[in-house]
């Protein structure tokens, strides 16, 4: 305590401290005020097993006023007690600080420290004759999980996993009592055999901290509910031993019905094997189909409702009607080219089928397999071109019906180009002029150039009029 008065100040005043602590009993003490000058900080501290109490008067009657406090238990600072600031505005205060004591007879010191608004000092106050706790085991339990590898860090709260992930778990144990706890009988129904570890620390001394480990591998879809227990033993003639079960944690593993269907097509008879590539067929020919559904999700499926319009009448073999996760199956079925096929050009093929999970696993999921083309070639494509001294003509035919057919013009007058553009088309046919202007004069050498690469066919047609083109120039009448 700070303030030193002569020898017959301090012996009345040890006197007044006994008589406080033989009043206050052994679970409660208080302080006297700090003896000071008049107008000066004055502090009267209050001690209990659980906390200090610092009250003072005294200072500036200004804001921010700034205490640093420290309190020692048995000369130590932590890990029982306490060191920190306390902020107050106006001249006096209070503030309760709780603290862990340790069961049995303690000296406790509470120690202010100031330096603020023009005021500068200190308060050291030894409780005289310290203080006697009753021993007080407790402890806290906590779960906590994340997703092995996930990186997100550990959690109470629910999580969401895949089947196969590993789940990690940490079980916090914490010493909130005032007496060493030995941690036994620590139980989780739910961590796999050879993963657990722990605890790091046993016994486990007063406001420390431990933990176990362990680990499980999330083994289908549903939802997994995990706690722990474990036991905490004080030291002989301190109290009884106490079990604690832990708060739950909570990972889900959600129904996820999913599954590909995957095309392919082979000409019958050509040996080429099934492929996902485009083909070309004649009349007559038959393109066999062959298509390969997954089960890419994590529940079985059943299957209905396959659909393949290119597949001819009772051609279809059906697969399994049923997948468990990651099995495969295979439908077949067969066309045979009809010359309607080779009007239109090009055989354009999907399938579509249906995959339901069980009750509860979610909803049907219904897929269309990727697109694959056989083409029925018409003859290939031939152009009849007209020149006049105005223009040049071009008519084509035999070309793929298909949208956005390409071919590329040329025109050149005496060996000279004269115009080049790409002209643009639907279907199997065009037609389009190519204007001169101004128009021909005279005799002329005309040739015609067409380029394409364009739905799958790919040429040119280098056409050179004969005899090439004289033409008159034509008078204009003067107005």
């Amino acid at each position: 305590m700070s303030g030193n008065g002569g020898g017959r100040r301090l012996r009345s005043f040890a006197l007044l401290s006994l008589l406080a602590f033989v009043l206050a009993g052994f679970g409660a003490q208080a302080a006297l005020a700090t003896p000071g000058e008049p107008g000066k900080p004055r502090f009267h501290n209050e001690l209990t097993c659980h906390s200090v109490t610092f009250n003072f008067t005294g200072f500036p009657e200004a804001p921010n006023n700034v205490i640093r406090l420290k309190i020692k238990v048995n000369g130590v600072t932590t890990p029982f007690a306490y060191s920190g600031t306390y902020t107050f505005n106006g001249s006096s205060g209070s503030v309760t600080i709780p603290i862990t004591i340790p069961a049995g007879h303690n000296e406790v010191t509470a120690y202010a420290e100031y330096n603020t608004n023009g005021v500068k000092g200190e308060s050291d106050y030894k409780f005289i004759g310290g203080i006697t706790c009753a021993a007080e085991p407790g402890f806290t339990i906590e779960k906590l999980q994340e997703i092995a590898g996930s990186g997100t860090g550990f959690t109470s709260s629910e999580l969401t996993g895949k089947i196969g992930q590993t789940v990690d778990y940490r079980i916090v144990v914490t010493n909130t009592g005032n007496t060493p706890l030995t941690l036994s009988g620590f139980t989780d129904e739910n961590c796999e055999p050879g993963t657990l570890a722990g605890p790091g620390e046993n016994p486990l001394a007063l406001g420390k901290s431990t933990d176990y480990t362990c680990s499980r591998k999330l083994p289908g879809v549903g939802v997994y509910y995990n706690s722990a227990t474990v036991t905490g033993t004080p030291p002989e003639g301190d109290g009884e031993p106490s079990t604690k079960t832990s708060n739950e944690v909570v990972t889900k593993v959600p129904a996820e019905p999913r599954f590909t269907i995957l095309k392919k097509q082979e000409i019958a008879g050509s040996g080429t094997g099934f492929t996902t590539a485009q083909l070309a067929a004649s009349v007559g020919q038959t393109v066999d189909y062959q298509m390969t559904v997954t089960n890419t999700g994590n529940v079985p499926l059943t299957f209905s409702n396959f659909t393949d319009a290119v597949c001819d009448e009772l051609t279809i073999v059906p697969g399994a009607s049923e997948l468990a996760p990651g099995e495969s199956t295979v439908y077949t079925c067969e066309h045979v080219i009809t010359e309607a096929d080779k009007t239109a050009g090009l055989i354009i093929n999907t399938a579509t089928d249906t995959g339901t999970p069980p009750e509860g696993d979610g909803t049907p999921v219904t897929n269309t397999s990727n697109e694959v083309i056989v083409e029925v070639p018409l003859p290939r494509p031939r152009f009849k071109n007209v020149l006049e001294c105005t223009g040049v003509t071009y008519n084509f035919t035999g070309f793929p019906n298909r949208n956005n057919n390409v071919v590329t013009l040329k025109i050149k007058v005496n060996g000279v180009i004269v115009y080049t553009t790409k002209y643009h088309f639907n279907g199997t046919s065009g037609s389009v002029t190519i204007p001169f202007v101004p128009p021909l004069v005279g005799h002329n050498e005309v040739t015609a150039y067409a380029e394409y690469n364009t739905n799958g066919v790919k040429g040119e047609s280098d056409w050179k009029f004969q005899g090439g083109i004289t033409c008159e120039e034509k008078e204009v009448e003067e107005k």
